[in-house]
């Protein structure tokens, strides 16, 4: 979008909501809770805008964190772990080593969201905070977690926890993610995947991401899988995990690991496609990867 559009679009949009600046979290955070569900946090706009092209009424209060002092963008390596602020492009992310290192699934997972324009201003907190961003499987498959801004101050809390709970989360910020330092094997296989109707600017189908390494003696030291897609929260299949942990990896064995997933993967049906289509598109996938891994150790 040239500068000339996106002018007249934010203009259109300062006539119909009253936007605020706060100076400082306490001050964004009060905002919120004095105008509850009439109010929404923006940062890079790319997801209101979608929502206004798609006819969702906006709320009346627009609370921007854009210029917000105590919330910010960029990368920094710290002890256990990459710290990534809320409000880094996603186009950023290649840009540092350690994400380029230890984290290259996250880049794949952010090419993979609309256009080099819409990465350039979306966020890495805003497609967390969306609910069904599709960074998030990747981010849940590397063992992510955030710091959020709440009242009372600052706290950690695990993404996959987030997830579940996030309907009992009341008002808050979400200030960073981190990505715990691991040390990665040679026998280990990490994937992204995402499956659309179509490549760009439509909801994926469904969007799994993994790690899973194995030992000397064929069986799982490690494994991580995620699944999404839609309007489906994403889904850490954590029985799965518990499951195949020290499992024997070999092609009998992957006939069970693709009905556990179909059982355990619980996607949310659409007017376009089913649960039980997603299920088998994200269960195919998942294996297909674990296949590959088999043949990668065994040379072929």
């Amino acid at each position: 979008m040239d500068k000339g559009k996106q002018a007249l679009r934010d203009e259109h949009i300062a006539s119909e909501h009253e936007i605020f600046q706060p100076r400082g979290l306490p001050e964004a955070l009060e905002l919120k809770e004095k105008f509850g569900g009439e109010a929404i946090f923006i940062a890079g706009g790319t997801l209101i805008q979608l929502q206004r092209e798609q006819g969702i009424e906006l709320p009346r209060y627009l609370i921007s964190l854009e210029k917000e002092t105590d919330l910010k963008g960029g990368v920094a390596d710290e002890s256990g772990g990459v710290v990534i602020g809320a409000l880094t492009p996603l186009a950023d992310l290649r840009l540092h080593s350690a994400i380029v290192k230890g984290c290259g699934l996250l880049i794949v997972a952010a090419k993979s969201v609309g256009s080099p324009a819409i990465r350039n201003r979306a966020t890495i907190g805003g497609n967390i905070i969306y609910g069904v961003g599709d960074l998030i499987p990747a981010l849940l498959s590397l063992d992510a977690e955030l710091t959020v801004y709440e009242q009372g101050g600052f706290r950690e809390i695990i993404l996959w926890e987030f997830i579940k709970n996030r309907e009992e989360m009341r008002n808050f910020i979400l200030v960073s993610i981190k990505i715990p330092v691991r040390t990665l094997l040679d026998t280990e296989r990490t994937f992204y995947r995402k499956i659309g109707r179509r490549e760009a600017f439509i909801p994926s189908v469904v969007t799994v991401s993994g790690r899973c390494s194995i030992r000397e003696d064929g069986r799982i030291a490690d494994i991580r899988i995620a699944a999404g897609g839609g309007a489906s929260a994403p889904q850490r299949l954590v029985q799965c995990e518990d499951k195949w942990l020290g499992a024997h990896l070999n092609p009998v064995t992957l006939n069970e690991i693709y009905s556990d997933i179909c059982k355990e993967y619980t996607p949310t049906p659409d007017a376009f496609l089913g649960t039980r289509y997603r299920k088998l598109a994200a269960a195919n996938v998942i294996v297909s990867e674990l296949e590959q891994l088999i043949a990668d150790r065994e040379g072929k």
